[in-house]
């Protein structure tokens, strides 16, 4: 019982980080970011 309780924690927990960053992705896309690889003939800077 106890060991099922400790899986059920790991697992929700990924699931949240999980979302986050999914959240954070979308929402850098919005702000006109670029979240992948930087097209051909550009580097990849971050710009705040």
């Amino acid at each position: 019982m106890i060991l099922a309780l400790y899986l059920a924690t790991s697992e929700v927990e990924n699931d949240r980080r999980a979302l986050n960053i999914k959240q954070g992705i979308h929402k850098a896309k919005q702000e006109g970011r670029w979240t992948s690889h930087a097209p051909k003939g550009y580097v990849k800077k971050y710009r705040p």
